[in-house]
């Protein structure tokens, strides 16, 4: 189950994606959300151990939707 918020960044995620083909990078999405990068790093964090998501370590644009919401 995700909060709120997850839902909102996972939301945000997919609206980038369909909008411009690829996914956003932490910069595109701390804008989309108005909040910092550390917020969103970490919300990515939660995201993937849920299952919602993947992404590559130290490579850029790489999340991936492996689940969308319930």
């Amino acid at each position: 189950m995700l909060t709120i918020k997850q839902k909102q960044t996972l939301e945000a995620i997919v609206y980038f994606i369909n909008t411009n083909g690829y996914p956003p990078s932490l910069r595109e999405l701390a804008e989309l959300l108005k909040c910092d990068i550390n917020t969103v790093f970490k919300k990515l964090m939660i995201l993937e151990e849920k299952g919602y998501i993947k992404t590559t370590p130290s490579r850029a644009r790489s999340i991936i939707i492996l689940k969308w919401l319930e």
